[in-house]
Order: C-alpha cells, then structure tokens, then sequence
C-alpha cells in the first residue's frame, strides 16, 4: 500500500499532459542549442500525447550509497543520449500545428548534460519537470529501496521503443558510460521518412478500419470515452497468474478446440490469446449488472506491426495497432454455456483478428492516417470508463531481466517494472516479467470499483490468480 501511494504521486503529477500550442513557447532554446529536428512519422502523429510511464524498482539496502547510484545512472543515461540524440528533444505543436495538429520534435545539435537538461531529476517524488521533453529519468529512494522510474513520450516511441531504452540505459549504467553498444544513426528520421512513404498514393480507398474513431475536434462535441471522467472511480490490481495455471487452461482450450465439430488440422490458439480470452469474459461478467446485454463487447488488442512491415526489431518509434473482436455480451455472461468453450470461441476470434492483420491491412490504415485534415481527429474505438469494451496490452518485454549493476543496489536486475498510475477502466496489461516459461505472469486489471470487487469474488479472476496484489 506504500508503495501504490508513492506511484500514485508520481504519477498524478504527468496527468494533464499538455504539448506547448507552438514552437514559440521555447524559441529562445530551439533558435540555437535545439537546431536539430526529428521527424515524426504517421504512427508517431496519431499516437496518444502521453507519457509511457514505469518505475523499476531495485532492493537498496546502504542509502549511504546514493550518491554513488546517482552519479552512475547519470552517466549511464548521458551514454545514451549520445546514442539516440533525439531522447534530449522537446515536442511542440509545428508551423502547421495550429491547422493539422501534427507536432515537431526539436532537439540539441550537441549534447546538453542530463541534469542540466532536466532529463534526470534527483528530487524525491518531484513533478517531472517540463512535460514536452522527450524522456524523464528519476531517481526516488525510500526505506530499503529505489525506484528508478523512466518515463517515454508515446509521440516519440511504443512499448518496444522504451523497452529498448531501458535495456539501452542499463547497459550504459553498467559499464558507466564508457562504451556505447550502439552508434548514433546519420539521419535519425530516416526511418520514419521511409515508413511514411509506404503508404498509398494520396486518394486511394482505404480498407475500413472500424478500431478507429474519425471525429473533427474542432466541429464536435463529444467527448471521447478513452478520457479519464472523474466520475468513474477505478481500482487497479495485479493478478499473478501461474505457469501451471496458463499452462492448464491453454491445454483445455485446445482440447475443446480439437474436439469440436468446426475443427480445421493445424488451428491454434497462443497462451497469450487464451489469457484475454479468460480476462474478456471474466471482466465483462464483473460488469454485467451495468451493460447493456443486447449489445456486442469489444476487446482490442495491440499488436507490434515491425516483423509485419520488415522494420528492424529495434526500431525506436512507434510501430503498433491494434487488432479488433467482438462477441455479443450475453454470450459471454451465460453461465449455461459450457465455460471452455467460451473461452475457446472467443481466444479463436482474438487469433483470427491477428492472422487478418496482414502488410496490406495496415499500409491501408498509413494510408488513411495521411489522408487526415488534423491528426488530433482520431482516437481507439474502446468504450472505456463505464463502458462494453476492454483493451489489452503487453509490456511483457519491457526490460525486467536488463543489467543495471547499480551501485549499492542488492539486485542487478529490476525485482520489478510497474506502472506508477492506473485509472483507466477496462484497460488491461501483462505486466514487465523475467524470460522463461515459468515465470509467473502478473496482469493489471482496472476497473470501477464495484466491478472490481465482483472479479475478486468467487467465480471471478481471483479464482485463476495464485494472489492478488493491490
């Protein structure tokens, strides 16, 4: 309970992310020290302007021995700013901001230090400093411990992006800043330029892409329901799920799977489908007193597109969509339908979406993403907060098992990455774990209140989870 009121601060204090109107707001800086720009590709421009936010949390028994830790994640951090220069930049509205919403991200043309340039703070549980900069890096210490949280602007990179900047960081923090395992690219926004060129020709009909929404900002009034509304009160907690358990419920699932009568040689379904397929059904039946039993759910499920698009596996920018099912909710609440089939039906529908989710389809979606008037016009079609739908995400790989080898830490390795905020009702996610079968896998679930209690009640979630955490 310490530590979720200390993530809470931290995390509270990013809430009202707000990306300057334009350049002007620091011209006295880009005029000369940040002449450098980054370009921003169409995955970039219609990501959600947050911050990707996690603490890694490190056993540190001598707190005599900070001061050490702090010079060498400084110098670790320092190394990798000179390998990805851009991670020094700030974000703002462009020239054409005002017309089309799209930003510009400019950055030094040489290396500014890191505590001079506000990316590393060593203040406890301070406010992350300017709320356009690329990254932040901070160093909290409390009783027995450290939480080093790093946080991504989503406009610069995804989950694979910050995954590749904390293995990246721990390195540098390992060997102090003395070697760096990776050059700086000539044209940084190379990529990115190349990507965007993928797309079709400037009027070509684009493939329906029913997990967006298109609304003018300017022109409605609708509020979009992916937005925290401060009526909606949300619990998150984590449910650690078993190798055992996982292991158990895929062989039951593809036993139904192979019995039925629909059967084709050859059909699968991962661990990973068969996890949301459980968490889907088990939320929507925690929701039940409140929906709508006439209407469909929908589980949206991010999906890295980077082996799809044959982009490098370490391409630092963002390269995710997501794929899009849904089933009526009162097939899912029925309790007098045989349970694995259930869960079989609907982990088959996730794996479907994914096998349809080919190059084409998504150089479809580019395609529409450059025919938008202003790219702030577009949003996830999830009904959040009170809403049908769920999202699932993973930050699996996030960099649980990365070698830090911090001074005066009893842990090489992060003992574990959290997410330091969570309030987004029917927002779900495998949390960072080490390599291995075996390892447990713990997911955070949000959700109201009342629902939540419900899913930790006899014939909810608790019943798979070996614990719960809060």
């Amino acid at each position: 309970m310490f530590l979720s009121r200390i993530f809470s601060r931290l995390g509270q204090s990013i809430v009202g992310l707000r990306v300057p109107e334009t350049s002007e707001e620091f011209s006295e800086e880009t005029s000369e020290e940040f002449s450098e720009e980054l370009k921003l590709s169409l995955f970039d421009q219609t990501m959600l302007r947050t911050y990707i936010r996690t603490i890694a949390c490190f056993p540190f028994p001598d707190a005599s021995r900070a001061s050490e830790a702090n010079e060498a994640i400084k110098a670790g951090l320092q190394a990798t700013i000179s390998q990805y220069p851009f991670l020094a930049g700030k974000i703002c509205l462009g020239p054409s901001g005002k017309d089309d919403g799209k930003l510009s991200l400019s950055y030094p043309r040489k290396a500014q230090g890191v505590s001079e340039a506000g990316i590393f703070t060593l203040k406890d549980f301070a406010d992350p400093s300017k709320p356009e900069s690329v990254i932040h890096v901070q160093a909290n210490y409390i009783d027995g411990g450290l939480l080093l949280s790093v946080y991504l602007h989503h406009s610069v990179g995804d989950g694979v992006s910050i995954g590749t900047l904390i293995r990246c960081l721990a390195e540098n923090v390992r060997l102090r800043g003395e070697f760096k395992s990776k050059a700086a690219a000539a044209d940084p926004s190379l990529s990115r330029r190349e990507l965007d060129q993928r797309a079709f020709p400037p009027g070509t009909p684009h493939l329906p892409t029913p997990e967006f929404r298109i609304v003018d900002i300017r022109e409605s009034s609708i509020v979009p329901s992916n937005l925290p509304h401060a009526q909606v009160q949300v619990s998150g907690r984590l449910f650690v799920l078993t190798a055992a358990m996982r292991a158990e419920l895929k062989a039951k699932v593809m036993d139904h799977i192979k019995n039925s009568d629909d059967y084709r040689p050859g059909w699968w379904v991962s661990t990973m489908d068969c996890v949301a397929a459980l968490i889907w059904i088990l939320v929507t039946r925690a929701r039940a007193p409140h929906l709508d039993h006439t209407v469909e759910t929908k589980i949206g499920m991010t999906m890295d597109v980077r082996k799809k698009l044959n982009l490098p596996s370490d391409y630092f920018g963002n390269a995710v969509l997501f794929t899009f099912t849904s089933l009526p909710v009162k097939h899912l609440v029925d309790e007098a339908r045989p349970f694995y089939a259930l869960v079989a039906g609907a982990a088959s529908k996730i794996r479907l979406a994914y096998l349809h989710f080919t190059e084409t389809a998504i150089l479809h979606r580019l395609t529409m993403m450059a025919g938008l008037k202003d790219v702030r016009n577009i949003s996830c079609a999830i009904d959040f907060n009170h809403g049908h739908d769920v999202f699932w995400n993973s930050w699996g790989d996030f960099g649980c098992d990365a070698e830090f080898n911090i001074p005066g830490a009893a842990s090489d390795t992060p003992q574990w990455i959290r997410k330091p905020w969570s309030r987004q009702d029917g927002g779900n996610m495998l949390m960072p774990k080490k390599p291995g079968k075996d390892v447990d896998w713990e997911v955070l679930v949000q959700l109201e209140m009342p629902d939540m209690e419900r899913l930790c009640s006899p014939g909810g979630l608790a019943e798979w989870a070996a614990r719960i955490i809060e």
